[in-house]
């Protein structure tokens, strides 16, 4: 990995003679909500290209209704670029050797993943303006666990959002956001691959059958642990057998299929082609 100075947010620009307004930015959540499997994606946009550019941010993002927030994934990872620009340096996650040489990125959330509040952190650091962060852009994204409504607030203790002469903003948060947890629309058709699309049918019977086909699910019975999926897959344990009935077991198996394969024949779906769309 590259080197790095220890001084990631002091890069020095210059800035033009005309300043824009530094308040001028709205932090928001990417569409659609529903039938998004708890995918969540935070973006922000009328940022100036200036002295004003945020340059750090420092959040607090809470969510509701008992659910929790996993899976922190940077829209960016390490310098910006013009051909990846954004915000990839994590301030209290970053590890960097004796020598300056970076030895883990780290993750965008400083404190709180897995809880229902959360602290991130971001930073930038390019060379020449041509590699600055856009205007606008994604931030990161995470997923939430069940159904609720989640609201993002300046973090004080970890620097708020910073312009590129340490300033403090505040921006407009556009709060709150309900999220809508759809727990089989695990995988997308077309462009989408193995990520939600608002849909349950053909992909997600596919994706799921091949997760009961790994290694560690044939060994438990063609039985997944729950426990052991990344949060996206846990979300398909809908279904229990024996009394459970239709509640989670903390196993994505037969019962769960049995699921899908009802769900995807209701009369709404069929009429759809097999397909139901999510609430």
């Amino acid at each position: 990995m590259k080197k790095i100075m220890i001084v990631l947010l002091v890069l020095a620009l210059a800035a033009p003679a005309a300043i824009s307004d530094p308040n001028a930015i709205t932090i928001d959540y990417g569409n659609p909500w529903a039938g998004n499997n708890g995918y969540v994606t935070l973006n922000y946009s009328g940022a100036a290209a200036d002295a004003n550019r945020p340059r750090a941010w420092g959040l607090t993002l809470s969510c509701d209704n008992g659910a929790t927030m996993v899976g922190f994934t940077a829209a960016t990872i390490g310098e910006s670029t013009s051909g990846s620009p954004g915000y990839g340096i994590f301030p209290g996650k970053i590890a960097i050797n004796s020598s300056g040489t970076v030895t883990d990125w780290g993750s965008p959330a400083y404190d709180g993943e897995g809880t229902n509040v959360a602290v991130v952190e971001l930073g930038s650091l390019y060379s020449g303006s041509g590699n600055a962060p856009g205007t606008s852009g994604d931030l990161l994204t995470f997923i939430v666990t069940k159904d609720c409504n989640i609201t993002v607030t300046e973090n004080a203790a970890d620097g708020c959002v910073l312009d590129e002469k340490s300033r403090r903003k505040h921006p407009t948060m556009n709060n709150p956001k309900q999220a809508l947890v759809c727990p089989l629309d695990i995988a997308g058709g077309g462009g989408g691959g193995d990520k939600p699309d608002g849909w349950v049918g053909a992909e997600d019977l596919i994706y799921m059958l091949s997760m009961l086909n790994r290694g560690a699910c044939v060994a438990n019975g063609y039985y997944c642990d729950a426990t052991t999926l990344p949060a996206a897959e846990a979300l398909m344990d809908v279904a229990g057998g024996g009394e459970l009935g239709d509640q989670p077991d903390g196993w994505v198996g037969a019962e769960d299929l049995i699921a899908l394969l009802t769900m995807l024949n209701q009369a709404g779906c069929v009429s759809n082609g097999y397909y139901c769309q999510c609430p």
